[in-house]
């Protein structure tokens, strides 16, 4: 299979329709094939760059940086992902960088061959629409969920206040000797369990690093506003 059809399969894979039908031939014409090395970004958070990205091989994480620079972890993304529809949707610059995890290879189009699929290949305006649709979900899930996760909050207030300040850096504050989840549990009068499910959140996200010598780096509750 040459490049053509393969990006032609990928591309009706994704659409969930024949590739065969009209409309993916000018799709994969207009696809370029990217490679990217454990550590490359996709994308960079404040580009204005609309291109769209079908992750073919590997796997990417999507991240924010504070003003000072601190990573915290927004989502991750396997095979058959697609990545940056709504910067070409909306316009905006990109809201967050995309990195890759592991070897990654990706079929990457401009949003204006995009938006001609969408309009012309059967089947892919539905899917689009579809997995935009799951986005609005998941991201209503997780505010709702942000939003409920007092013990989240109240854990990640309480370390910042335990640490030490950076002298250099006012987002981070560093513990030196921290407490034990069970210490954490009885400050923030929450149960153990829960605040030991706090503190894999906050570390999942990026907001607690565990250093070399034991000591955890705290990022500001704030560090994103």
């Amino acid at each position: 299979m040459d490049q053509l059809e393969e990006a032609k399969a990928q591309w009706s894979v994704f659409a969930g329709v024949p590739s065969q039908k009209d409309g993916f031939t000018e799709l994969a014409l207009a696809s370029r094939r990217i490679q990217l090395n454990p550590g490359d970004s996709l994308v960079t958070q404040g580009d204005g760059s609309q291109s769209v990205y079908l992750l073919l091989e590997g796997s990417l994480k999507t991240v924010r940086y504070s003003k000072n620079g601190h990573e915290i972890w927004l989502a991750s993304f396997g095979k058959g992902a697609l990545i940056g529809e709504m910067s070409g949707l909306t316009g905006a610059p990109r809201s967050s960088t995309v990195i890759a995890v592991s070897q990654v290879v990706a079929l990457a189009v401009d949003y204006s061959e995009f938006e001609s699929a969408i309009h012309s290949a059967p089947g892919f305006g539905l899917r689009v629409s579809k997995l935009l649709a799951e986005r609005v979900r998941n991201t209503s899930i997780q505010l709702e969920e942000l939003a409920t996760l007092q013990t989240s909050a109240r854990l990640h207030s309480e370390l910042f206040r335990l640490g030490e300040l950076d002298a250099t850096d006012e987002e981070r504050a560093t513990i030196a000797n921290p407490p034990s989840v069970s210490e954490l549990a009885v400050r923030i009068h929450a149960a153990r369990e829960s605040t030991s499910r706090a503190v894999s959140y906050l570390h999942k996200r990026g907001f607690l690093k565990k250093r070399d010598d034991g000591a955890l780096d705290v990022i500001s509750p704030q560090s994103l506003d």
